[in-house]
Order: C-alpha cells, then structure tokens, then sequence
C-alpha cells in the first residue's frame, strides 16, 4: 500500500531539473533570495535587478545610478562635472573632487534599494568576498538548459547553488562580452574614489573582487539581511514523502538537499542527500514503525509497515 503525503514548499525551491538548479531559500518583499549558510547572515537574490529569473541578465548601472540609460561615461556620470577629476560625490580625496568621505552608497544612490525597496540593498564589498570564499565556482555555457553562461556558485556549507549570468558590460554606448564575462557593482568606495569595488569573472578567469571606473555599466545582484516575509514563487509546487514497499521515497525536494530520518524519540535513525532532481529513495532494513522525515526544516510523518 503507498501512503502520499503533500508537504507544502515553504523553503524547498528547484528552477528546473538539473543539478545546476537555482536555489530559492524563500522570499522579502516579492524577491526570491538564497541562503548560502555564510556566517554574515547576508541572503544574496536569485537573480539580478531588472531581470525577472536567475537567467537573464537584467539590467546595467553606473555605480551610484539607479536606472539605465543608453550612454556610459563620465561625460554622462551622474557623480561628477565630466571628469573623474571633479567627482561631486562619494569622494575622500580633494585630487578627485569635492571631499564628502562618503565611502558606501547611500540608499537613495543605490540600484537595488531604489528599484527593489527598503528591504535590499547593493553588497558591500566585505559581503562580495565572503560569498567569493563561501562558495566552490565553476563555469558553465548553458545553465539549467537556458543556453546562458555564467558562473555557478555551491555554498561549502550548505550546497545551496547561486548563478550569476554573464551578463557582460556597458561602455559609451555599446555592451559588450555578453555571453563571456560579467562584472558586478558593490555598494564600497575603492580608496582613490574614481574606483568602486566588483565582482568580475569569466570563462578563463574565476570570480575575484577588484575595482572599475564608476561610470562602467554593471550588473547588480541585491542582498539582503531581513527576515522572510513570504514564500519562494514556486511554492504551488508539492514536496513528496511517501513510504512504498518497505522504503521511503522523497519526491519533488530541492536538489543535493539533506534529508534526516528520526524516530519519534527524536533519535537520528539515518541521514541521506536528495539528488539533481530533488528525488531519494531511502531503505531502513529490518525496520518498521513511525518516523520523522526532515527535508530541509520541512517534516512529515510516515509509517512503514
């Protein structure tokens, strides 16, 4: 006899059905996010601002822009009078400007606080780094069969996966090694002010933090450290835990996601891992009676018989 319980996903989340999965964590205020398990506690978007899923590569910003325009330079930089000579904000050293020692983006400059709301906002880029370390990266040219490149990041502590697009660059009027890299805006001031920190990487160059002229044309991937205020748009999706011939089957979890089987004392009886396509098979030999079936903070209760 097969026994079927539905568990709905409050925290489950798989985009597709590959090993390469977006995962979603849950969502703030309409945005899925990941949790990466860093200890900065920083939860990182699934996909960029002005994009609308982790594929697609949203749109460019100066840093300290809020929206897009079809020219990037310093001609048309918003922070200064045409030159990086004669930055009129976010600046610590009177050879670049007006001295303001502002060094981080205030939430009125920030692209993901003005388009995304109060709740997000651009890393900084102490946050970049600890994602940077957090994760093992590897390229891929067509993820979860989307046929866009980019790099995917695996969190060491969790295995939860995030993707970032290669989304490529705008300069002056053109955009430019789409498909091959990308660079990405932090909210941090680099020291000589003209400068502001990103993540950039591509096919032959893993993801590493440096710095770029601030009227470049970058992406940007919001974070953030509030609590979730709803759950991931996928949630009409059903977790499985079934019991079927004397086994346990999980059906429609996320993918490489933890599974842990207790007693009803609470004692840990086995512990398993779901695979690229969130499923498992678990065989508790010689064993029969009531267990807790734990999926990522998702339980249910099954009875072998």
């Amino acid at each position: 006899m097969k026994f079927l319980l539905k568990v709905l996903l409050l925290g489950l989340g798989v985009h597709g059905m590959e090993c390469s999965a977006q995962t979603v964590s849950g969502n703030i205020s309409g945005y899925d996010f990941v949790d990466l398990g860093l200890p900065n506690g920083v939860k990182w978007a699934t996909y960029n601002v002005g994009a609308t899923k982790p594929e697609e590569y949203g749109n460019h910003f100066a840093w300290g822009e809020t929206e897009p325009k079809n020219d990037y330079s310093w001609k048309t930089y918003k922070w200064c009078k045409g030159s990086q000579y004669d930055l009129t904000k976010y600046c610590s050293s009177s050879d670049y400007g007006t001295v303001d020692k502002k060094t981080t983006l205030e939430a009125e400059d920030d692209a993901a606080t003005k388009n995304w709301g109060n709740n997000w906002r651009m890393p900084t880029a102490k946050e970049a780094k600890d994602m940077k370390e957090g994760c093992t990266w590897e390229w891929t040219d067509d993820f979860n069969g989307s046929g866009i490149a980019g790099r995917i990041g695996t969190s060491k502590t969790n295995g939860n996966i995030i993707f970032l697009p290669a989304s490529g660059y705008r300069e002056d009027k053109k955009s430019s090694y789409g498909g091959n890299s990308a660079n990405y805006w932090m909210s941090s001031l680099y020291w000589d002010s003209f400068t502001a920190y990103d993540l950039e990487f591509s096919k032959s160059i893993n993801i590493a933090l440096r710095c770029d002229n601030r009227y470049m044309g970058y992406s940007v991937r919001a974070v953030s450290t509030k609590n979730a205020t709803g759950v991931p748009t996928i949630s009409n999706q059903a977790l499985q835990v079934y019991t079927e011939n004397g086994a346990i089957h999980i059906n429609n979890a996320q993918a490489n996601a933890s599974i842990q089987v207790s007693d009803l004392n609470g004692k840990v009886v086995t512990s398993a891992t779901t695979d690229c396509h969130g499923n498992s098979t678990i065989t508790l030999p010689d064993s029969k009676g009531a267990f807790v079936i734990t999926v990522r903070g998702q339980s249910a209760k099954v009875i072998i018989k």
